[in-house]
């Protein structure tokens, strides 16, 4: 059994799971083909159907698989559901309730080491199928799964698998224990809280709306500033959940950013591993371009010099953690809109062709988390789903400047506030 430390960037994210689901509108599904492309894709990658474990200092470590072929073709879980109906999950707009019962159950529980990497489960339903990969977060971020999702996609085309680069895991430059924590605010050891119970909404933001709420936040900036639309809606957001929680100009943002071109040497985009750096924003501003503008300059600030001095740190600190865990903030926002997932190319036999009316996390979102979706190809805009405490969520979806650029798309609060958007 072969088994690495895994790098100073695999320590800091929380241990668990990242689930992604599509959620696909047709019976024409060749399991038989989409089992043995999986199997080729651990088989090509060791790794991936390797585990997580933890060492005696508590640091992270990676055990290369050692299954056997006949295991490789069973690790596609599939469950059938001959009873549930695709058409009126979608219809209803794939309620949390139906999520829970019928594919929460596809990704593992927490529990003693050791944990599976990677898997994935195929849901068949009357009128269509659900697929879920599932990863650990200590091995994989959420860009190494476009990766991932691409190769599988490409083995089922009938193509070779692209690079896929795991091994060596990523480590400082330098190793070395001088380094300026202080400079690292979306990372502490402060321990987790209990997080009170949370609903979700979905919202719709459609492209018209988005370029609208970009202009009209550019407007109020600085001459010779700049933002991008991503930046507008994380201020939206942000300006939002704020108001609906009372804190005022209190609450400070925290979002995720792939990182693989900005270290030194840069790290290739093949790389399937944690790459990605939790900025914090924070804004003494009263306007939406003065918040856009805050997230911004937070995102520049994250230089190939300031990764270089946090590698150092989380080499010497293996007790440091995402600075998310806590009740009273920050609010997350972790984005997957530049993910090329909605368009995946499977072929003609894998799915007959359909591309998911939906993806989503089978999980219910904790509070003050917002994962913004990848983009679908048979829409326009943007979704993101936003998790609160049901008072605040009653607060937010009421929110007169949000209700511009949104629509409720599923989930908490239908007719609470915002318009619905039509199906």
């Amino acid at each position: 059994m072969t088994e690495t430390v895994g790098g100073p960037l695999d320590q800091v994210p929380f241990r668990g799971y990242i689930p992604q689901l599509f959620a696909i509108p047709t019976e024409q599904v060749d399991i038989q083909l989409l089992r043995r492309s999986f199997a080729s894709l651990l088989r090509y990658a060791p790794l991936l159907g390797g585990h997580v474990d933890e060492d005696e200092t508590g640091r992270v470590k990676l055990v290369l698989n050692d299954t056997s072929d006949l295991q490789l073709e069973e690790a596609l879980q599939v469950v059938n559901l001959p009873n549930f109906s695709y058409r009126d999950w979608r219809k209803n707009r794939f309620p949390y309730d139906d999520v829970a019962s019928h594919f929460e159950d596809a990704v593992p529980k927490i529990g003693t080491y050791p944990l599976p990497i990677l898997g994935a489960q195929l849901t068949i339903m009357s009128g269509g199928v659900a697929l879920c990969l599932w990863f650990h977060h200590s091995a994989i971020d959420g860009g190494s799964s476009v990766r991932l999702w691409s190769a599988w996609a490409a083995v089922c085309r009938g193509e070779e698998i692209p690079d896929l680069l795991l091994l060596p895991r990523l480590e400082p430059t330098l190793v070395s224990d001088i380094y300026d924590l202080d400079q690292h605010h979306g990372y502490a050891h402060s321990g987790f809280s209990i997080l009170p119970p949370a609903v979700a909404a979905r919202l719709h933001f459609p492209s018209e709306k988005l370029a609208t709420l970009k202009a009209v936040t550019s407007a109020g900036l600085p001459e010779g500033q700049w933002i991008s639309t991503h930046d507008a809606l994380n201020a939206l957001i942000w300006v939002a959940v704020q108001r609906a929680k009372g804190k005022e100009t209190s609450l400070s943002l925290a979002f995720s950013i792939n990182v693989r071109s900005r270290l030194a040497p840069p790290v290739p985009e093949s790389y399937i591993g944690n790459a990605f750096y939790m900025a914090i924003a924070r804004s003494g501003g009263s306007s939406l371009a003065d918040y856009a503008l805050a997230v911004r300059q937070a995102n520049n600030a994250v230089t190939a010099e300031k990764l270089e001095d946090f590698l150092r740190a989380a080499a010497a600190r293996p007790d440091l953690y995402e600075a998310h865990n806590n009740s009273d903030g920050p609010l997350l926002i972790t984005s997957w809109a530049d993910f090329p997932l909605g368009g995946l190319d499977w072929g003609q036999q894998a799915f007959g062709g359909v591309q998911p009316d939906r993806i989503m996390q089978p999980l219910r979102l904790r509070a003050n988390l917002a994962v913004v979706y990848a983009k679908l190809s048979s829409t326009s805009g943007i979704d993101v789903e936003i998790g609160l405490e049901p008072d605040e969520m009653d607060r937010l979806l009421g929110d007169e400047e949000l209700k511009t650029f949104a629509e409720w798309d599923g989930g908490y609060g239908m007719g609470v506030g915002l318009s619905i958007r039509a199906v």
